[in-house]
C-alpha cells in the first residue's frame, strides 16, 4: 500500500501536513521545548514526544514582536520554536533524497517569522526540501546579562537546534541530511555568518547563502544588528535590567517575571540586539574568523541588492513626513561619519545622484552593505569556494498597500525575496519578473544541489582575489 504523502514520521512523533498542487507543507513542527518560565533565557531543550498524529496544517505563532513592519508578525507568546517543511509530493519513482535548504529569516533580530516565507515555488521548481524556522528575537534571544549566564546567542542556539532537527528528521520528508544549505537574508545572513564561525554548528550544514550580510562591519548606531562584543552586549543588558526595575538581589528571577511586552518596551522594541562574540557559542567575531580561516569549510553564495539603503532612507521620510533635504543629508552625514562627513558629501554629491535621498542612500549602501559584503567575499574566498551576485532589478515588487517614497526605490533591501519565496506582503511579480524568479530559483537550488549556482547553459565563474566576478541579476536583461 502506498504511504500517505500527508503524513511524515519524525523522531518525536508523526505529523500530518497539507498536500496540494504538487507540493506538501508541514507547518508548526516543534524543534525545541517552549522557552517559557524557567526555560526563558536558557538553551533550547528537547521537545516532549507524542504518539497521536500531530496536526501540521496551521501556522505557528511567531516569537514575541510588534507588527510595525510589513514582514513582522504580531505575537506575545514565547511558545514559538517551530519550523515548517515544504517539499515536492513524492512519487513512486523517487529513489534519491533531495537537497535541503534551511532559511533563516531577517528582520533586524527583532521581527519576522519562518511562516512569512512560503516555499512552494522554491521547493517545486527547484526540486528541493525547504525548511523555514522561528528563533528567539530581541532581548529574549540575544540578551547577554552577566547574572543569567552565557545567554547572548540563544537565537543562534535555536537555529542550531533546528539544524540538528533537520539532521535527525529530514529524511522522513524526502530530504538529504548530508546535503543541507543554510541560507539567510539581512539579519538572517548575519546569523548565518555567525554559524559559519561557531564551533557549535560544525557539521550541521554543507553550504551557505548570504543575502545582504553586514557581519564584517562593526557594531554601531547605524548597524546595530552587527555582531557585538560581550562587553557591549552586557552594557546593553544592564540598560534593559534598569528599565525593568530589576536591580535587586535576584535579577534573574525579576527578568523572568517580566512579560514579553514589558521586555519589548524596556528594550526599545528589541532594537540593537544580535550575535555576541567572545562567548562559547561565538568565540570570535565573524570578521576575525573569516580573515583567519576559522570557519566551516563549505561553499558560499554571497551577494546584495544594488540599492540596499533606499529602503532605510524611506524610513527617514516616514519619520519626518517629507523628503530628505540637503540639510538633512548634511546632518545625517555628520552624525554617522563624524570627521569624515565632508569626504562622504564630496564623494556622493547630490548633483550626481539627483536628490539628497538618493545621494545618502548611495553612500550608506556602499558603507553598510557593499563594503562588508565584498570584504566578506574576499576573506572567505581565501578559504572556501565563493560565488557572488548583485540583485539589480530596477522595479521590483513593492509592499502591498504602501505608498512608495518620493524617489525611485530601485533594487532596495530585501527586494529579491519575492523572487525566491511566496511572500504575502509584496505586490505580484510581472511576467518579466517571474522569468527572473525562475532563473534565480534555478541558481539558488542548483547551488544547494552541487555548491555551484549554474543553471542550464548558464555558467557562473567563482569569485576570487584575482577574478572578482559578480553576477548581476536583473529583470528583462537576464544575468550578466
Amino acid at each position: 500500500m502506498r504511504a500517505d504523502p500527508s503524513v511524515a514520521h519524525t523522531e518525536s512523533g508523526p505529523v500530518r501536513g497539507a498536500v496540494e498542487d504538487g507540493h506538501r507543507v508541514f507547518s508548526a513542527i516543534p524543534y525545541a521545548a517552549p522557552p517559557i518560565g524557567e526555560l526563558r533565557w536558557r538553551s533550547p531543550q528537547p521537545v516532549t514526544d507524542w504518539t497521536e498524529t500531530r496536526d501540521a496544517t496551521t501556522v505557528a505563532p511567531a516569537c514575541p514582536q510588534s507588527a510595525e513592519r510589513p514582514t513582522a508578525v504580531a505575537s506575545d507568546t514565547e511558545d514559538c520554536l517551530y519550523l515548517n517543511v515544504t517539499t515536492p509530493v513524492p512519487s513512486g519513482r523517487d529513489t534519491e533524497k533531495r537537497p535541503v535548504l534551511v532559511w533563516v529569516h531577517g528582520g533586524d533580530f527583532n521581527n519576522g517569522a519562518g511562516s512569512v516565507y512560503g516555499a512552494r515555488r522554491l521547493a517545486s521548481t527547484g526540486d528541493v526540501v525547504v525548511v523555514t524556522l522561528n528563533y528567539r528575537l530581541g532581548a529574549l534571544g540575544f540578551l547577554e546579562h552577566p547574572e543569567l549566564g552565557d545567554t547572548g546567542n540563544l537565537g543562534l542556539e535555536d537555529q542550531q537546534a533546528a539544524l540538528r532537527w533537520v539532521r535527525d528528521n529530514i529524511a522522513a520528508f524526502g530530504g538529504d541530511p548530508g546535503n543541507v544549505t543554510l541560507a539567510g537574508e539581512s539579519a538572517g545572513a548575519t546569523a548565518v555568518c555567525a554559524q559559519l564561525a561557531s564551533p557549535a554548528a560544525e557539521g550541521l550544514f554543507h553550504k551557505v547563502i548570504l543575502q545582504s550580510p553586514t557581519c564584517t562591519t562593526g557594531f554601531s548606531s547605524s548597524n546595530d544588528t552587527a555582531p557585538r562584543s560581550r562587553a557591549q552586549a552586557e552594557a546593553h543588558a544592564v540598560v534593559v535590567e534598569e528599565r525593568l526595575g530589576c536591580t535587586g538581589e535576584d535579577v534573574p528571577r525579576c527578568l523572568r517575571s517580566a512579560s514579553p511586552a514589558e521586555i519589548d518596551e524596556a528594550s526599545d522594541g528589541g532594537a540593537g540586539f544580535g550575535p555576541v562574540f567572545g562567548t562559547e557559542v561565538l568565540p570570535s567575531s565573524p570578521e576575525t574568523a573569516f580573515e583567519n580561516g576559522e570557519i566551516a569549510r563549505v561553499p558560499v553564495l554571497i551577494g546584495m541588492t544594488r540599492d540596499e539603503y533606499r529602503l532605510h532612507t524611506w524610513g527617514f521620510e516616514l519619520a519626518n513626513g517629507r523628503p530628505l533635504t540637503d540639510g538633512d543629508y548634511r546632518d545625517l552625514a555628520g552624525e554617522l561619519f563624524g570627521d569624515n562627513a565632508d569626504a562622504v558629501l564630496a564623494t556622493y554629491p547630490v548633483r550626481e545622484h539627483g536628490s539628497p535621498a538618493l545621494a545618502f542612500s548611495a553612500a550608506m549602501t556602499d558603507h553598510l552593505y557593499a563594503s562588508p559584503t565584498f570584504s566578506a567575499a574576499d576573506a572567505l574566498a581565501s578559504s572556501v569556494p565563493v560565488h557572488a551576485f548583485v540583485f539589480a532589478d530596477d522595479q521590483p515588487p513593492w509592499f502591498r498597500g504602501v505608498d512608495k517614497p518620493s524617489y525611485p526605490v530601485g533594487a532596495f533591501h530585501s527586494a529579491e525575496l519575492p523572487y525566491l519565496f511566496d511572500v504575502g506582503y509584496a505586490e505580484p511579480l510581472t511576467t518579466e519578473q517571474s522569468a527572473l524568479a525562475e532563473e534565480m530559483i534555478g541558481y539558488w537550488t542548483g547551488f544547494a544541489r552541487s555548491g555551484i549556482p549554474d543553471g542550464e547553459g548558464r555558467s557562473w565563474r567563482p569569485y576570487s582575489a584575482s577574478d572578482r566576478y559578480v553576477r548581476s541579476l536583473a529583470g528583462g536583461k537576464g544575468a550578466r
